[in-house]
């Protein structure tokens, strides 16, 4: 069964914001140490050289788990009421 909660999709939206805008600016003043970053890592791009790039297809598709999550069950009850319990 998939969920999703509406205020921590925002909060990730808001969170992968934040992270994207920051690496944007660290992207501009050099990028050997970002790799380090595990948040940031996972948006980048290896680029020409010893560069690195924003990956913004990783961060579209990022994007489309905002707020979502799994719940496996054998509970026999509604998916409303498991996933409120």
């Amino acid at each position: 069964m998939v969920c999703l909660n509406e205020d921590q999709r925002r909060k990730d939206a808001a969170d992968r914001k934040a992270i994207v805008e920051h690496l944007r600016e660290q992207l501009k003043q050099g990028d050997k140490e970002l790799i380090g970053n595990k948040g940031y890592r996972k948006y980048l791009l290896a680029g020409a050289g010893e560069r690195f790039a924003l990956d913004e297809a990783k961060v579209k598709e990022e994007a489309r788990y905002d707020g979502k999550w799994v719940l496996q069950t054998d509970l026999a009850d509604e998916p409303k009421i498991i996933a409120l319990a």
